[in-house]
């Protein structure tokens, strides 16, 4: 899968996945003009008479069932529910405070948003894995995607040894992962509208309170990209009082991270903001990074139940890029060489978010209104030199975007309880996006490629949470999307393409509570996924520049049925498991076919199928000497189940991976942590016929030790301690007839010292 700008090194090993008006190699040109797509599911009449019936049954049925608004309404239920104790705050709508859903919840249930609002893990008809800051301070991750890669169902992969080209694959999508997993940061997308996906190094884990995992599709709830699952990132919280924080950390290859935070809160008002500088030699050559960060986030309220939630945030880096390396590249330059040792890439990202919120009751009814707005605005640069030719002198070859994102998220949830033995949390609300993205290539001389792309989309959803005498609940919910695209070629061709697309989705969940602590359940959904605007688009090169393009005329939406069923038991208090199988089968799933150079739909279905499990046990919990042993398994296996592929493995997608550690505290103030991963064998990008021989299984240790004593702290980090040679990322490249290797890094190490006050 190719990458756009800051990665033009993975272009040139890599067959294109898709252009955007930039892309290095030759394509089929696929018409020019006005074309609205034909290829949807339901025709937009359709969709709107099905969403909107949907929506009145709903609000009818539940504005009848608690009609009069009266406080006579009021039952046992909602009075238990006040009595519950604080709850930690949620990704998409992060309140310093937030109130209790009017139903029973125990005591020390972890709390989390999949819903978008405030909910119990113990309410949540889906697979959900939760990161805590003391996963993370216990972790040896330099980076978010380090923290996911022991959790069952998930794959990291990566391009470079630090965030940049980084990919995190949720349930078996392979090298779409990016386009198929939607990241979240506070509410705000952190995805492109291009396929490069999230951007991870504009994420520091110093800024991470916990993450919140939650695989499967989510499409009702959060709509496009959410096809895999969704990664909610919740920031840093500020506690009462004023607080700072300095940090410092150095390891091999001349890597150094420095940063600090500072924040106060009282009873009315919170702030925070924090700063860091990380550096990074790298250990292939032309790897190095550098790379500021700033964020800042305030609080208003609530007064009377409400205020407004603010945040702002910058990032800058600059970073090379050291490319693939074929078998006869490693045998000449070894595994830390590079043939591309002048590619580099540039990033700049800002962004800014605002929050109202208003928190009410009505006669016994609880609602909840709120408008979270984002602004982004991101820039980056690739350049690639290029040789002297018959046609051209030397030079450098550049891909700059300018990309603009808006969203505009209004939401409202109804609290309440129908009568003795039902409780009812209702939400709905809009989610309005735009994006525009200015894209220039070509070697900064007349005859550049120029070309804007803009993104309109508008989703409505709804989603009804029932329970039934504290024991049974029923989730549901429906979506509907309606998506514009434009794409305005000024030059070296003036081509003008516009297209459109809609669909619905939805979600069922049923589940059994047979103790405060532990859930059954079963999950029936529909989810879909939009195309990417580079696999949207395509162009045609040759030696002499840009000779064509045009709307990707053929290219459907894929649509997906999801099917779990599970377990979250924690009937004994010290051990938490969980359990679920899943099957998966996509329509028209989008790829890239090697053999055309296009971007374009199985003609098969695609499924997947498999088991994952996840354990954690707390010993003497109560002890000086407490243990923390844990163990993550999945099983999954990925397959074409027709067409030129059938019986053929999905690329790049392990059919097993295991994860197994412990944390130790022998004595106040010490702890130990162990990590073991390992990841199956699994077949090479673009290699869907599974020709090529596959990627080895690979096995890793990590180690930590870390002291704390009053304000100070200290820590050492040993990665991969038995140097394994493995390569994270493996491409099949139809040009060259062999595959390219991203080789990983060997044994790693960390140390650092923090001062709070």
């Amino acid at each position: 899968m190719s990458q756009k700008t800051g990665l033009l090194s993975v272009n040139k090993m890599l067959p294109s996945r898709s252009a955007g008006g930039i892309t290095l190699f030759a394509r089929a040109w696929s018409g020019k003009g006005f074309f609205v797509s034909q290829n949807n599911s339901f025709r937009s009449e359709q969709l709107r008479k099905t969403l909107a019936v949907l929506s009145i049954l709903f609000f009818t049925v539940n504005l009848a069932w608690s009609w009069p608004i009266s406080k006579d309404r009021s039952t046992g239920n909602t009075q238990r529910a006040t009595e519950k104790p604080d709850v930690i705050a949620a990704p998409t709508d992060p309140k310093s405070e937030i109130k209790a859903p009017a139903r029973p919840v125990a005591a020390e249930v972890t709390v989390l948003e999949v819903i978008r609002t405030e909910d119990p893990l113990t309410n949540v008809t889906r697979s959900v894995s939760v990161i805590d800051r003391d996963d993370i301070k216990n972790s040896t991750a330099r980076s978010v995607p380090e923290l996911l890669k022991s959790r069952a169902g998930i794959v990291i992969s990566k391009v470079f040894d630090n965030p940049k080209g980084t990919s995190v694959d949720i349930r078996g999508f392979g090298e779409t992962s990016r386009q198929n997993v939607l990241v979240l940061v506070d509410g705000r997308r952190a995805n492109q509208i291009d396929f490069t996906g999230a951007d991870w190094s504009a994420i520091p884990l110093s800024i991470v309170e916990r993450v919140e995992v939650i695989r499967g599709p989510s499409t009702v709830i959060y709509g496009d990209n959410a096809t895999g699952g969704v990664i909610n990132i919740v920031t840093k919280k500020t506690k009462k009082g004023i607080h700072a924080k300095a940090e410092t950390e150095v390891g091999l290859h001349k890597y150094k991270r420095n940063g600090g935070t500072v924040s106060a809160a009282n009873d009315w008002a919170r702030g925070l903001f924090h700063f860091e500088n990380t550096q990074d030699g790298g250990w292939r050559t032309n790897s190095d990074y550098w790379a500021n960060d700033w964020f800042g986030k305030v609080g208003i309220g609530p007064w009377h139940g409400g205020g407004i939630d603010m945040s702002i945030g910058h990032h800058r880096d600059r970073y090379g890029m050291p490319g693939a390396l074929f078998m006869s590249d490693i045998e000449s330059l070894g595994r830390k060489g590079s043939t591309h040792s002048q590619d580099r890439g540039w990033t700049s990202e800002t962004f800014v978010t605002a929050n109202p919120y208003w928190d009410f009751d009505i006669g016994g009814n609880e609602f909840s209104i709120s408008a979270f707005n984002s602004f982004r605005r991101r820039q980056s640069k690739g350049s690639s030199p290029y040789p002297a030719s018959l046609w051209s002198p030397a030079g450098d070859w550049e891909m700059v975007h300018h990309i603009d994102s808006y969203e505009f998220q209004p939401k409202i949830t109804w609290t309440r309880a129908l009568n003795d033995w039902i409780t009812s949390k209702m939400t709905g609300g809009f989610d309005v996006f735009f994006a525009e993205d200015k894209i220039r290539s070509g070697d900064r001389a007349p005859g550049q490629d120029v070309l804007n792309i803009a993104k309109k989309s508008l989703g409505m959803y709804l989603f009804e949470s029932l329970s039934f005498w504290e024991r049974f609940l029923l989730n549901v919910g429906v979506r509907g999307d309606w998506a514009k695209y434009r794409f305005d070629q000024k030059e070296v061709i003036a081509n003008l393409d516009t297209g459109s697309m809609r669909n619905i989705a939805f979600d069922i969940g049923t589940g059994f509570r047979y103790n405060e602590r532990s859930l059954a359940y079963l999950n029936i959904s529909r989810s879909y996924r939009m195309p990417a605007t580079d696999e949207f688009y395509t162009n045609m090169w040759s030696a002499w520049g840009l000779v064509g393009g045009g709307l990707n005329a053929g290219l459907k939406q894929q649509q997906q049925m999801n099917y779990e069923l599970g377990v979250r038991d924690n009937t004994w208090k010290p051990l938490d498991f969980a359990l679920n199988v899943f099957l998966t089968d996509v329509k028209d799933e989008i790829y890239y076919d090697p053999n055309t150079f296009n971007n374009q739909n199985y003609s098969s279905m695609a499924r997947r199928y498999g088991l994952e499990m996840e354990t954690a046990l707390q010993l003497f919990a109560k002890k000086w000497y407490n243990v923390k042993p844990f163990f993550n398994l999945t099983t999954q296996k990925p397959y074409f189940k027709g067409g030129d592929y059938a019986n053929k493995k999905i690329p790049f997608v392990p059919g097993f991976k295991f994860a197994t550690g412990f944390v130790l505290e022998p004595v106040e103030g010490l702890t130990l942590s162990a990590e073991l991963n390992h990841l199956g064998s699994r077949f090479v990008v673009s290699d869907q016929s599974n020709d090529q021989a596959k990627m080895k299984s690979y096995t890793t240790v990590d180690l930590k030790a870390q002291y704390q004593w009053k304000w100070a702290t200290a820590w050492a980090a040993l990665t991969n301690i038995f140097d394994s040679k493995f390569p994270e990322y493996a491409a099949y490249s139809t040009g060259r007839g062999e595959v390219g290797y991203y080789p990983a890094q060997g044994f790693g190490l960390t140390s650092g010292v923090s001062l709070e006050y």
